[in-house]
């Protein structure tokens, strides 16, 4: 035996370390764009998503947010078997199962956000709010006590 083994068993400091995995190359995400994607896209000036290739084939190819397939050049193209299982399109689309690979411009994708939250504040009550409190000065200047109820009983 071995003089650092006490008891048939080694001690913790002389055992191999153990193997430092990192999750996300052993458990890896379907929809994780790859790399050289994403390089691409950044240097482009694109915002990249997954978006649904059946409706994108039911309404011709158009998506109603702007979205454009991505189409990869031939040469980065799945020939193989392995990539064409995995969900690269010989024909140069990135597929996974029911879901294409996207893009649009940043500037176009800040417009859009910014419509959705106009029309999400105007919705969310902002909109009344300002409008009550412009009546409340402009009674408040004509000296009318009056009082703005914020919404109403239909049983009164």
């Amino acid at each position: 035996m071995s003089e650092n083994t006490k008891k048939g068993r080694k001690p913790l400091t002389s055992k191999k370390p153990s193997v430092d995995l990192n999750p996300d190359s052993v458990f890896t995400n379907r929809l994780m764009i790859p790399k050289g994607i994403q390089d691409k896209a950044d240097a482009n000036g694109w915002e990249l998503r997954w978006v649904d290739a059946k409706e994108m084939h039911a309404n011709g190819g158009q998506h109603k947010n702007g979205w454009i397939p991505y189409i990869q050049p031939k040469e980065d193209a799945a020939k193989d078997t392995f990539g064409f299982k995995f969900g690269n399109d010989p024909d140069g689309v990135v597929r996974r199962t029911s879901v294409i690979l996207a893009y649009r411009p940043v500037e176009q994708g800040d417009k859009h956000r910014a419509f959705l939250k106009a029309r999400a504040d105007k919705q969310s009550g902002s909109f009344n709010k300002t409008e009550a409190e412009k009546f409340r000065r402009q009674a408040k200047q004509d000296n009318i006590s009056v009082e703005i109820l914020e919404g109403f009983d239909e049983n009164e």
